[in-house]
């Protein structure tokens, strides 16, 4: 491999492209769930994943810059640690990155601008002002997964409470990644999870059957579809075990954040024959962001 090619390589994993399969679901699910049956498909719910997109790489680009020096002991093999990408151009792309977000929320309407800038400043607190693995820390990584499906919802333009299923599924998911990231923090270290390793499951279990019973109309369809979630999270809890070795711990997170993609096609399910659609787009890209994460 040539060194431009390495470099290129390098920045691309700043980026960690098979979690971005995960990214563009949220704002989808938030955005046909707040639309309701008689909600039709726009170019509104486009941007608003575009932008949901780009906010997402800025926030992970930011994160290796924030944790450059950690890095550096824990996992010198990251693209900043090991001086393959200059820390200053990763930190001018992240910034980059984030602005462009923002301002490709704009054609989705002032509401959705507002949630993206919401969301950069989520983004910036956790990389930059909350310390990596604290209760805080965890509490707005959750508040950003959860505020990348409400940009969905302000790009629909309904922002009624009395509508609980979106804001539910943008909590159910913010609930699930703090779970996760729970998992995540001791990565590099020997950890007795226990009953822990069950909880990304237990949540979503929460989740589904709340949203079950709501009294809106809910197809059982995006109830069904739920259970493959269920299934596939209870099994990597199974296969990490009470106490996970730490090499068993990374591919295992990327699993959990892969099975996202599963749960924001569920959410879509719910809504009407549109999100049915869209469910069977999303679980296309499943088996995709493995065979990226693979390579």
């Amino acid at each position: 491999m040539t060194a431009p090619a390495t470099r290129w390589t390098h920045s691309l994993r700043l980026a960690r492209p098979p979690n971005l399969f995960t990214v563009p679901g949220d704002p989808l699910a938030g955005f046909i769930l707040a639309s309701g049956a008689g909600g039709a498909w726009d170019a509104r719910m486009a941007w608003a994943a575009l932008s949901a997109m780009a906010l997402y790489a800025s926030g992970l680009i930011l994160n290796d810059v924030a944790d450059y020096e950690a890095d550096r002991r824990e996992r010198p093999g990251r693209p900043l640690a090991c001086g393959a990408v200059p820390r200053r151009a990763a930190l001018a792309a992240g910034l980059l990155l984030g602005a462009c977000g923002a301002a490709l929320a704009f054609p989705a309407g002032a509401m959705a601008l507002a949630a993206a800038a919401c969301l950069f400043l989520l983004v910036l607190v956790y990389d930059f002002v909350t310390p990596r693995g604290s209760v805080a820390g965890l509490l707005v990584m959750g508040l950003c997964r959860s505020a990348s499906v409400g940009l969905g919802i302000a790009a629909s333009g309904n922002l009624s409470w009395n509508h609980g299923i979106p804001w539910g599924a943008a909590a159910g998911t913010g609930l699930y990644i703090v779970a996760v990231s729970c998992m995540a923090a001791g990565e590099t270290r020997v950890q007795h999870l226990g009953w822990g390793r069950w909880a990304p499951a237990a949540i979503l279990a929460g989740t589904f059957g709340v949203l079950a019973w709501t009294p809106e109309v809910v197809p059982w369809a995006g109830v069904a579809l739920g259970l493959l979630p269920l299934v596939v999270t209870w099994n990597l809890g199974r296969r990490l075990g009470p106490e996970p070795k730490p090499e068993a711990v990374p591919p295992t997170i990327g699993g959990y954040i892969r099975a996202l993609i599963l749960v924001q096609a569920a959410y879509c399910a719910m809504a009407s024959w549109r999100g049915c659609v869209a469910a069977m787009i999303l679980l296309c890209l499943w088996p995709l962001s493995a065979i990226v994460s693979k390579r």
